[in-house]
């Protein structure tokens, strides 16, 4: 017995040094959150010098320690904490595994702060890159304008006189202003769309048949449906898969994306448009919105999610972007892939 134990010392103390020298944090509890064991970089992370409960990490984030005793294995999980007054986002993710009798949770802590800082940087960037060519597609002709306008009234640094104003001048200046007002109008309902976009409402959840929710987008676009000539389809497998989301999002969403579909189509001989709702080996619910329009070309497959990035020329490219948005407070995944003129598909996917 006592040889025994020596030698679960021995292996104990092997395991402590290969997982000390791991740059990622790592932590082992129980389902009382009793930590059995934890390296090095856990406690550099979280600046101590031990650590017995998972419950004492619950000061860098409100109830950090339910969140760590419920987290999924194999989906990774993205938190702000702040240390010290140094923020980290971290990239948690967990796994489940028995020792002996007893149920045991191993937990890893990846920083990811160079890579969060890289993507807020590329964000910003194509925000502001964005943001920039509509602020300057409005202030441009305004500007331009005004300059035309004030030489009707001012030649020569010097004022027109009442009796040199001609009718035509009057004209030009009323079509002016009310050209500057729309332009103008343009900016202020721009700013009012770019509100919309960062005032996100929070998701109602509720478990409800996804069928009925697709039959009733298929009637909603009844019309332009068969004014277009688009053939359309639904199919859902088994009928009666539920999903647990906020319907009133879901259903933007599919709005949105239907109705994408629909001006897809330009010289189309046949147009087809297919919502599929499925279960896949992993038991995720996948919805597949697919048509046979011009698709989405290769070299603006990484902006077509950018806030007010648009290809339309009367597009404000705020439908995407909240699409996105709405399916990820709906804790769901939104891809695509698309082969111009041949098959597009945007997919919504719900882990199980």
């Amino acid at each position: 017995m006592k040889d025994l134990r020596i030698e679960n010392e021995k292996q104990y103390a092997y395991l402590k040094t290969v997982i000390d020298h791991l740059d990622t944090a790592i932590i082992v509890f129980n389902r009382n959150g009793d930590i059995e064991l934890c390296n090095q970089s856990l406690l550099n992370l979280f600046q101590k010098t031990s650590i017995k409960n998972i419950a004492q990490l619950d000061s860098f984030y409100a109830n950090f320690s339910g969140i760590l005793l419920d987290l999924l294995p194999k989906i990774p999980k993205l938190f702000t904490v702040q240390v010290n007054n140094e923020k980290h986002f971290l990239s948690v993710r967990g796994s489940i595994f028995k020792l002996d009798t007893q149920e045991m949770r191993l937990v890893s802590f990846q920083v990811i702060n160079e890579e969060m800082n890289e993507t807020e940087m590329r964000s910003w960037e194509k925000l502001i890159r964005v943001l920039t060519h509509e602020i300057m597609n409005s202030v441009s002709p305004i500007t331009s304008l005004t300059t035309t306008l004030k030489r009707i009234f001012k030649k020569s640094d010097q004022k027109v006189t009442l009796e040199d104003i001609k009718d035509s001048d009057i004209d030009d200046t009323i079509s002016g202003l009310e050209i500057i007002n729309d332009r103008s109008q343009g900016l202020l309902n721009f700013i009012k769309k770019y509100r919309e976009v960062h005032l996100m409402p929070k998701p109602v959840f509720e478990e409800f048949e996804l069928k009925s929710i697709l039959d009733r987008i298929g009637k909603l676009f009844k019309n332009d449906l068969e004014k277009n000539k688009i053939s359309f389809q639904v199919e859902v497998y088994p009928k009666n898969i539920k999903v647990s989301a906020d319907k009133a999002m879901l259903e933007q969403v599919l709005i949105n994306l239907i109705k994408n579909s629909i001006e897809s189509f330009k010289d189309n001989k046949e147009k087809n448009i297919e919502i599929k709702a499925y279960k896949n080996v992993s038991d995720n619910i996948i919805i597949e919105i697919i048509d046979n329009g011009e698709g989405i070309a290769n070299d603006i497959k990484d902006d077509i999610f950018v806030p007010f990035f648009s290809t339309k020329k009367t597009g404000s490219g705020i439908g995407l972007s909240l699409v996105k948005q709405f399916v990820i407070l709906n804790n769901a995944k939104l891809s695509f892939k698309s082969e111009p003129y041949k098959e597009t598909i945007f997919a919504i996917t719900f882990r199980n």
